[in-house]
């Protein structure tokens, strides 16, 4: 009798540790299928902090040289010279497939008296600058007043300026979002909306007449700009090396239809 007592006991307990072992795999599978779903909205990370797959340089088939992994997750242009582009071993970086309709995020912090950009609908043209062809979203330091300008963070450089203009001050990491589609555009900066136009009608031409790639002072430029991306619309997204230290991370993509 005692043995029979016994026997059913383990039974009754193998049946409950099976039960709580199946409780515990079907939450851990809910939640595996919950964060899959998550993610299942079209956004792929172009940049985790662990390698350049995908990235390479503007013109080039590697990455340059100054641009480091960094033991925080981040990617850094190691270039202190003055602001000086091009220097040996630097040189912009670039995602390296063309898109046309897309949303980009990333974050990015500058040094002191920082300066770099985030190109868009880029053409590769040896011999020529990565903005002869394309706009900018323009990055840097700021001194925390609000100021607004054509050339503060997240402006479209030189033609439109970033407002409200909510970057962080020097050393603080912020969020840029770029929104290109069927050829309107949207600069977000720390979530919030700052900049926005249009490149297929005339006022596009009108803003570029308006700053340095006008057709009277940059006539290159301005006929690459006025049609940007070709006929397609589509290209590039680089990051610029300035000649100034810079740090990025926590990219990431979504093509639109």
């Amino acid at each position: 009798m005692r043995k029979i007592f016994y026997t059913l006991a383990i039974a009754v307990c193998a049946m409950a540790l099976t039960s709580c072992n199946s409780c515990s795999s079907n939450k851990t599978n809910e939640g595996a299928e919950a964060a899959a779903a998550s993610e299942d909205d079209g956004w792929v990370t172009i940049f985790d902090g662990t390698s350049f797959d995908g990235w390479r340089g503007y013109c080039m088939e590697t990455v340059p040289v100054k641009w480091t992994l960094e033991g925080d997750g981040s990617m850094k242009i190691n270039t202190p010279n003055n602001g000086k582009e091009g220097q040996e071993g630097g040189g912009n970086l670039i995602w390296g497939e063309k898109l046309k309709n897309f949303e980009f995020e990333i974050e990015w912090k500058s040094p002191e008296k920082g300066n770099s950009g985030i190109f868009y609908l880029a053409q590769e043209i040896p011999g020529r600058p990565i903005y002869t062809s394309c706009p900018e979203y323009q990055l840097g330091s700021v001194d925390g007043s609000g100021t607004v300008t054509k050339h503060g963070p997240a402006s479209l450089f030189d033609i439109l300026p970033a407002d409200p203009q909510n970057a962080k001050v020097p050393g603080e990491w912020n969020k840029a979002k770029i929104v290109v589609k069927d050829g309107h555009v949207q600069h977000w900066q720390n979530d919030v909306l700052v900049c926005e136009y249009d490149f297929t009608g005339p006022e596009w031409i009108d803003m570029l007449n308006s700053s340095k790639f006008s057709e009277k002072d940059w006539p290159e430029a301005f006929n690459l700009q006025k049609n940007l991306g070709g006929d397609n619309h589509e290209g590039y997204i680089g990051l610029q090396d300035h000649g100034l230290d810079f740090w990025f991370r926590n990219a990431r993509l979504k093509k639109l239809d």
